[in-house]
């Protein structure tokens, strides 16, 4: 959901880490849900150039309390004018609802990536990160808040990060070996179904490695079963991402 997710996802991030689907508590019963997303993004690192373009499936099964799942990505990416292609990493990831009271809704959410992406290619980590967040929603009638504190950790210490030279890595995802992550955004509902709002997002190192701000636009539409989402995101300072832009269709099976 880091997830370009703006590239076009989510989500992404990432991510995946790309939806951004707080407050289960308005979903019906227990069922499964999948999603289908495309991404694209251009991007300049210290070392890297070029754009990369993803497709992304995310599954999980939710009932009113908790969510699991799991999502990954296929990518095309250009660095310095070479094309290669090849899966990013599998994250998998569970959410709690841990209160709701009217319209305010918290959990915790945790998020493991593992490294089935090429790290060489600037596709994955090499490595697990382990990203555990709490999460608070307000979701009154006119729209929706939510705000995301979380922290992600390579596992094995910060040394498994080394042969990234020390900074954000990969070049679809960007982060560092040790990371303080914050999402706040907010949604207003132009009609039935119908969100338009806006996302801010970071990230703040333990070391000495530059931090990551950026912010999107959102489009949100939902009819019955089927959620989609459209995401344009541009990076303001520290990720490598100029902009990114990024289409995902959810369905509640």
């Amino acid at each position: 959901m880091r997830k370009l997710l703006i590239a076009m996802v989510l989500v992404v991030p990432a991510v995946a880490r790309a939806e951004h689907e707080h407050g289960m508590h308005s979903e019906p019963d227990a069922h499964a849900k999948v999603s289908v997303g495309a991404m694209a993004a251009s991007y300049r690192s210290h070392l890297f150039e070029g754009e990369y373009q993803g497709a992304v499936v995310r599954a999980s099964y939710v009932s009113r309390s908790f969510e699991i799942g799991a999502s990954n990505a296929l990518y095309r990416i250009v660095r310095n004018g070479k094309p290669d292609r090849g899966l990013g990493d599998l994250t998998v990831f569970g959410n709690a609802n841990l209160f709701a009271r009217g319209s305010s809704t918290g959990g915790a959410h945790v998020m493991a990536m593992l490294p089935t992406g090429d790290a060489m290619l600037g596709l994955g980590m090499g490595h697990v990160m382990l990203m555990p967040a709490l999460w608070y929603a307000w979701t009154p009638d006119a729209g929706s808040l939510s705000v995301a504190l979380g922290y992600s950790q390579a596992i094995g210490g910060g040394h498994v990060h080394a042969a990234h030279g020390g900074g954000g890595w990969p070049l679809v995802d960007p982060m560092t070996a040790s990371e303080m992550i914050y999402d706040v955004t907010g949604l207003v509902r132009l009609d039935t179904g119908l969100h338009v709002g806006a996302r801010s997002f970071g990230a703040v190192p333990s070391g000495d490695e530059v931090s990551r701000m950026g912010g999107a636009l959102l489009l949100q539409f939902r009819r019955g079963r089927i959620t989609t989402s459209v995401e344009l995101q541009q990076g303001w300072f520290g990720d490598p991402f100029r902009v990114r832009g990024l289409a995902s269709t959810s369905m509640r099976l």
